[in-house]
């Protein structure tokens, strides 16, 4: 289990995902405290929408670490 989450950080689509999902995690968060509902609920349409690039990316064109031990 240790193998496949250490060979996904490898990945430059994982890293980058990781980084603008925290960045929109920390607006959002934001945003709440300072009562922006609006721009909370663009920043989280942005979570899922990286979520699901990576998602859709991963299944068509896996990265050059998946299977390999």
């Amino acid at each position: 289990m240790f193998k496949k989450i250490i060979s996904r950080i490898k990945s430059k689509r994982f890293v980058i995902a990781i980084i603008f999902a925290i960045f929109l995690a920390i607006i959002t968060v934001i945003a709440l405290f300072k009562d922006m509902e609006y721009l909370s609920a663009t920043s989280v349409g942005g979570l899922f929408t990286i979520i699901t690039t990576y998602i859709i990316g991963q299944t068509k064109r896996p990265s050059n670490y998946e299977g390999k031990n």
